[in-house]
């Protein structure tokens, strides 16, 4: 069960998003999730500039990959989740949402998912 105030994770892998990855982060800080909210975001070796805006965002933690590593890179994300030490100082998570970097979230969709996470008995 998800709480929400429960700390939730958005952990969004990206190589070469462009203007989407922006679009993408935007949404999930615009959420309306009353609990604390970490965004994660792992960058596969883009060559298009579309992570550098996220070095001016306080509130991403941005991680920079010296090599494309594909979806599997989401493993940096939840690295405390798999019993490993997230490198950023950030707190295990009570929920984690992995997002592609050209999917936007409605400002009530954590609300929304972690609601049918509960109604459903946890996943």
């Amino acid at each position: 069960m998800i709480e929400p105030t429960g700390r939730v994770r958005v952990v969004i892998v990206n190589h070469n998003g462009g203007d989407l990855l922006l679009r993408s982060v935007r949404s999930v800080l615009e959420s309306d999730w009353s609990g604390p909210l970490d965004l994660v975001v792992i960058d596969n070796d883009s060559t298009d500039g579309s992570p550098d805006p996220l070095d001016d965002i306080e509130r991403v933690t941005l991680l920079r990959r010296s090599t494309n590593e594909g979806f599997p890179a989401n493993n940096h994300g939840f690295a405390d989740l798999l019993g490993d030490e997230f490198a950023h100082d950030l707190p295990p998570p009570d929920g984690v949402l992995l997002l592609n970097p050209d999917a936007a979230l409605r400002p009530d969709a954590l609300r929304l998912l972690a609601h049918a996470i509960d109604q459903e008995g946890g996943i």
